[in-house]
């Protein structure tokens, strides 16, 4: 109302009475129901004004009054401010031992950063390294000494518990009972005694409805795991009673698992229960009697084996408790003075002086390396960042692995063997627990939350869904019921873990939570992220970008966007906690790689194995389910429907199918293919690894998502995109690719490789060693061959060959690389970090972002920025060229110094800096050297005669503005070039993306650039949101000049063309912004430039009048006979405030809603 009631009249114009009255009546209406909206209290939307902000009613910022505590003259006190910040910061550096000297840019650093998009990856790898500080040492104590099963966390003084315990000192018993079916109501799981009736007679439950846990034996309800009844040969027996609190059972038993059930009665009344006969698990001859019984049952759990489940070795845990504790299924139970999830942690009661376990038992060595929990030495430096894992209850880690169905899950990234020896997971979410052991043993970790650059949060979300939920009925199984979907429940997990972080820590409110991570690895895991830690960098395998995204998965329990509502565990529905948010963003979120283990490319010419011939001309192999069509969006079944009807097999050398229909080993099939099809599956797919570690091109089909890195490498140089509705055009799309540009894409592809494994973490660098090892060794004895009759089949072989090379295709490129370091850092772990380290400033207020060397990137790399767009490619349309930036002019300064006031305007360039929009002697004093386009490189400072190097446009234009001399410039000439003042150039695909807008056609093309165009204005809004944040912030310190050059960068980056919902043309924040510079312009006695600050908030829409008249933040400006002119031009003198507030109480306006 208050808009609309000032849009209605020219500037400066007076109402008749009667129109003046009606409006005030309007007004006053309007203002008794928005009168809340600067307090922070009562609006529901975020204000930009300051008060908003601050809560204060003095004006935009502080009051002055709040202010005049030992405060000196404005100028003299930031002065003398500045000057103690830069002492403090020399004398905090001196201490560090810091040194501010980056690594030059080598041929080497251009060589490992080949095929990067931007300047991040130099940036990292010259950056100045830091002090290495030696971990902190707690010495707290625990209550109750953690009930003798905990581990007592020294600098908190908390316990973390193992399953079957929890509370803060685990005193409290947390029981998961074995049961045979799920509560529908509340949240305290029932104790239930095995009932096989409830599996008798036709329409009984069948064994594979039941929970995993049902059991008709003994339950040991810490983790629901059933064995053999007591009163068996081989049965278990608890501890006794009386026993010390976590003492190991009198007899283990053998395991009896889901299907290690019986399927029979005693009497022999068959029943669904299990799937093996009453005595051959009960009687003489049976599992739980004999000593070679005649039917055997799987192990199940960790660390068990043999035919008998009798043999016994290495349990899996994290970092393997750093060798300073025991392993329990995952838990570490770490000894007297170590804490953490691997016991990393020291107090300072613990002994370091002996060895630890690894030194006994050998095979751990590999598993057990902690850096960051070293004694550094003096003068130790440490490269960025520095990540700190938060030690969280065992809820949303270790506890999950205590509780998972089976020893090898995808839960852990490993486990041992019955000889000790390490087998990897080859489950497609082996990457939660793989990336947190890496992240644990590297480098980068810190031990130290207070040096810290970022924080990770461990939450096993892809181990709960796929091996916990369902399996009992605890409130862990289930998150808190179990009929809602289980991605629901995953949804739950986050938030818990995420209120338990803003409880418990103060960083995620420091920054809010922008310096957070988080790994989510299921399927469609980035969609329901829930929004309350959106804020946070989110790092997954789904990067989709569509804004209004609702579920693809081809699976029931996996379909995040179905509402669900139930009175006890989700009263208020679900959706409103992922709601209002994509599922991924390009610009503060990462897509990572699968884990493929070395096993699984073994014949690639890139692990040294022989060049094979490309045969295939496109190769995919998985699953189609023609019979689920939500299943991969129906891409897949499209595909094989038509690769059959095509016969592109026969006709194209084009694979699509099933596993059974393409037999064969598949490592050599792909590293025998010139393209690779990257396909959906319920979500993401681990296809693009399978083509890049086999030197395949990748052929990706699925429109508005981002595969691993595609944010941050140069995909169109090394793949090639489909468009989802020219999937049956396949074969003239790939056959178009000519052969030179296949072979350019391959050489493209070797520059990146090495970024899609994870050869960081140590087993895995080992085994990949192993493999090109077993590769060099075999590839003498194919050269040589054999004797007699087998060097004469050979040769034979050898001229069919030959013969057949005329209708072959080109052997694959890149060759044979034997001799490839897969511990250099450039892996998949290694690249997340050097993003990460460029993503540090973007976490952190302006003044508090560490300075980050800016590195202009390699040409190749421009190159590469200049062709990121056009990822969604035609085939059959031109090949892209790139193109190499012309040789760069001679660079020309020139200095000019101008008496004030100055007919010189600036604008905001693209890059921040200052630039001349418009130079004209009517405006005021200019010179004839200066031209549009030029940019100002230095500028003279506020006071005094020093020269400032022009950092960004809001210094500048500060510096200007409150300059009482002449001011000094020098500028960078651009010769008329003003690209640096417009819009990026659009690339090929975004011009034929606007002419079909233009026309009508609204396809996804045109989807894909408004969503890149959304996600990059909210961007833009949520910098400029933080910077004035940062400003307003400076200005409640008594950072007044700091102040006004961030709200200076503010107003410099309102929106072009902006029309708002009430179509005005400026956005809020504008307004309030040019009010808040004229405070500060008043702070610093700068009479003119404050008023014209004023004037242009008032013109701009700002209509808090009584606030210009009263603010004590402008008191210096209302000594001016110009400012009641000013503010008489906008607001009506005949007014008074007492008239308004006398009709306020008369008509009971205004009043707060206990007042009524």
């Amino acid at each position: 109302m208050a808009l609309a009631r000032r849009a209605g009249r020219s500037r400066g114009a007076r109402l008749a009475a009667p129109a003046l009255a009606a409006v005030l009546l309007l007004g006053l209406l309007a203002t008794s129901r928005l009168e809340g909206a600067w307090m922070p209290s009562q609006a529901p939307k975020k204000q930009y004004g300051s008060s908003a902000l601050d809560g204060n009613e003095g004006g935009a910022v502080a009051s002055r009054e709040e202010q005049q505590h030992d405060v000196q003259p404005p100028k003299q006190h930031l002065q003398q401010e500045q000057q103690e910040e830069q002492e403090q910061e020399e004398q905090e550096e001196e201490e560090r031992g810091a040194v501010d000297t980056p690594t030059p840019v080598t041929d080497a650093i251009r060589q490992r950063c080949a095929g990067t998009l931007g300047s991040w990856c130099v940036e990292y790898w010259t950056q100045p390294e830091v002090p290495a500080r030696t971990a902190p040492r707690g010495n707290k104590q625990c209550s109750l000494d953690c009930n003798q099963v905990g581990v007592c966390n020294a600098l908190s003084g908390l316990c973390t518990c193992p399953a079957g315990w929890t509370g803060f000192n685990c005193l409290h018993p947390m029981k998961r009972y074995c049961t045979h079916k799920f509560r529908d109501w509340g949240f305290d799981p029932p104790r239930l005694e095995p009932n096989y009736t409830e599996a008798l007679g036709p329409h009984s439950p069948s064994t594979f409805q039941f929970t995993v846990t049902h059991c008709a034996g003994f339950c040991d309800e810490d983790i629901a795991m059933c064995y053999c009844p007591t009163n068996t040969t081989y049965g278990h027996i608890p501890a006794p009673v009386d026993a010390p609190q976590g003492s190991p059972p009198v007899r283990r038993g053998r395991p009896m698992p889901q299907w290690c059930q019986p399927n029979t009665t005693k009497e022999g009344q068959g029943t669904a229960w299990g799937m093996y006969p009453w005595e051959e698990l009960f009687g003489p001859e049976g599992w739980c009697q004999a000593e070679n019984p005649q039917r055997k049952c799987s192990c199940f759990l960790d660390g068990l084996g043999g035919e008998t489940c009798n043999e016994v070795f290495e349990q899996f845990c994290f970092n393997q408790c750093n060798g300073r504790g025991e392993c329990q299924l995952g838990y570490c139970k770490c000894d007297t003075g170590w804490h953490g999830i691997d016991c990393a942690h020291r107090s300072e009661v613990a002994d370091a002086s002996t060895p630890g376990r690894e030194a006994a038992r050998p095979w751990l060595a590999e598993h057990v390396h902690t850096p960051a929990a070293q004694e550094f030495a003096a003068g130790a430096t440490r490269r960025r960042p520095l990540i700190h894992v938060y030690e969280l209850p065992s809820d949303y880690t270790t506890l999950l692995l205590q509780y998972r169905d089976s020893a090898s899950a995808g839960c852990v990234p490993r486990h041992f063997g019955w000889q000790n020896e390490t087998y990897f997971s080859r489950s497609l979410y082996n990457l939660e627990g793989a990336f947190l052991e890496i992240l644990l043993q590297s480098e980068h970790r810190t031990l130290n939350p207070e040096e810290a650059d970022f924080f990770y949060v461990p939450v096993f979300t892809s181990c709960w869904i796929e091996h916990v939920r369902g399996n009992a009925d605890s409130l862990r199984d289930t998150m808190y019921g179990i009929h809602g979907a289980r991605v629901h429940g995953a949804t739950n997990l986050l938030l818990e873990a995420f209120h338990w972080v803003q409880s418990h820590h103060p960083y995620w409110d420091r920054r809010g939570g922008r310096d957070h991570i988080w790994l989510v690895t299921f399927d469609e895991a980035s969609c329901y992220v829930p929004s309350a830690i959106r804020s946070s960098i989110i790092l997954s395998q789904w990067g989709r970008k569509d804004l209004n995204h609702t579920t693809n998965t081809g699976y029931w329990e996996d379909e995040y966007s179905v509402e669900f509502q139930h009175p006890h565990w989700e009263p208020k529905g679900f959706l409103w906690k992922i709601a209002g948010h994509a599922c991924y963003d390009p610009v503060k979120d990462l897509v990572l790689p699968s884990l493929k283990v070395p096993d699984h490319f073994r014949f690639s010419p890139l692990v040294g194995a022989p060049t094979r011939k490309r045969v295939y001309l496109a190769f995919h192999r998985g699953r189609v389910q023609l019979d689920n069509p939500p299943f991969s969006r129906g891409i897949r079944q499209r595909l094989a429907i038509a690769a059959e009807k095509g016969q592109w097999l026969e006709k194209h050398n084009i694979a699509v199918g099933e596993t059974e229909n393409l037999p064969g080993e598949y490592s050599e099939q792909l590293a025998s293919s010139v393209f690779c099809l990257y396909l959906p599956g319920d979500g993401w797919s681990a296809r693009l690894e399978d083509a890049m570690l086999h030197g395949c091109i990748p052929a990706i089909i699925i429109d508005d998502v981002d595969v691993s890195f595609e944010s941050i490498l140069d995909y169109f140089a090394y793949t090639i995109r489909i468009p989802q509705a020219d999937a049956e055009k396949l074969p003239e799309i790939l056959l178009s690719v000519s052969e030179e540009r296949r072979a350019e894409m391959r050489g493209n592809l070797v520059k990146v490789w090495q970024r899609y494994m994870w050869s960081g973490w140590r087993p895995w660098a080992r085994a990949f060693r192993d493999l090109q090892a077993e590769n060099a060794r075999a590839a003498p004895q194919e050269a040589a061959g054999g004797a007699g009759d087998a060097a004469e089949q050979q040769q034979q072989q050898k001229q069919q060959q030959q013969q057949q090379q005329q209708q072959q295709r080109p052997l694959s490129q890149p060759t044979t690389v034997p001799d490839l370091d897969p511990s250099t850092g450039d892996d998949a772990f290694g690249t997340v970090m050097a993003w990460l380290y460029s993503r540090i400033p973007a976490t952190r207020p302006a003044a508090a972002a560490p300075r980050l060397r800016s590195v202009a990137a390699p040409a190749e790399q421009q190159a590469a920025a200049l062709r990121r767009a056009a990822r969604c490619v035609r085939v059959g349309a031109a090949q892209a060229q790139t193109t190499q930036a012309a040789t760069e002019a001679k660079e020309e300064y020139y200095e000019v110094s101008l008496t004030k006031p100055i007919g010189v305007k600036f604008g905001r360039g693209n890059d921040g800096g200052a630039y001349v929009i418009a130079s004209d002697a009517r405006l005021g004093n200019t010179d004839s050297q200066i031209e549009v386009g030029d940019k100002i490189v230095k500028v003279s400072a506020s006071f005094g005669g020093d020269i400032w190097e022009a950092i960004n446009f809001g210094q500048v234009v500060y510096a200007i503005k409150t300059r009482n001399g002449d001011v000094y410039m020098k500028l960078k000439r651009n010769f008329g070039d003003m690209s640096a003042l417009q819009e990026e150039e659009l690339t090929e695909a975004e011009k034929q993306f606007k002419a079909e807008r233009g026309g009508g056609n609204y396809g996804a093309g045109t989807k894909e650039m408004q969503a890149r165009n959304y996600i990059a204005r909210k961007e833009a809004e949520r910098e400029r949101r933080e910077l004035f944040d940062d400003a307003l912030s400076k200005f409640k310190k008594s950072k007044i000049e700091e102040a006004l050059i961030d709200f200076e960068n503010v107003l410099a980056l309102e929106p072009k063309n902006f029309l708002g919902d009430d179509f005005s043309r400026v956005t809020q924040i504008y307004r309030v912004t040019q009010y808040n510079i004229a405070c500060c312009y008043s702070m610093l006695e700068s009479t003119d430039s404050g008023l014209e600050a004023l004037n242009a908030a008032l013109a701009a829409g700002f209509e808090d009048y009584a606030k210009v008249r009263s603010d004590p933040n402008l008191a210096f400006l209302r000594k001016s006979p110009k400012f009641t002119t000013i503010i008489n031009r906008y607001d009506e003198p005949i007014i008074n405030e007492g008239a308004i507030k006398a009709l306020k109480s008369l008509f009971s306006f205004g009043k707060k809603d206990d007042d009524l």
